[in-house]
């Protein structure tokens, strides 16, 4: 839950596999809306990271005041869907880093 992400970071990560590519393209765009279309959410470019990718931040605020953010990055590799959550403190981690792990991830789903 962001709300209380103020600590270390909170890094969650999940794969799931399609039998075709027009699958998986259904999937991501499907999780992609899905996720768009929360409160507060801020749609961001997440560059040449798949066939196809999407960023999206979130900030809000701990119950004690600390600025909070949550950066989702959701990418298609061929039959792969990946998605990767990162939360933490605001100005203590953001898109940059998010998208430092999901390049590493997304080499070895090549």
């Amino acid at each position: 839950m962001l709300a209380t992400a103020n600590g270390p970071l909170d890094v969650r990560t999940e794969t799931l596999r399609f039998a075709t590519a027009s699958s998986a393209h259904s999937a991501y765009t499907a999780l992609t809306r899905e996720v768009d279309a929360l409160a507060n959410i801020i749609p961001e470019s997440a560059g040449p990271l798949g066939d196809e990718a999407h960023a999206d931040h979130l900030l809000t605020t701990s119950p004690d005041g600390v600025p909070l953010v949550e950066v989702t990055l959701t990418w298609r590799i061929t039959n792969l869907v990946s998605v990767l959550v990162v939360r933490g403190r605001d100005a203590g981690t953001g898109l940059a880093d998010a998208l430092i792990l999901a390049h590493a991830q997304a080499a070895g789903e090549r």
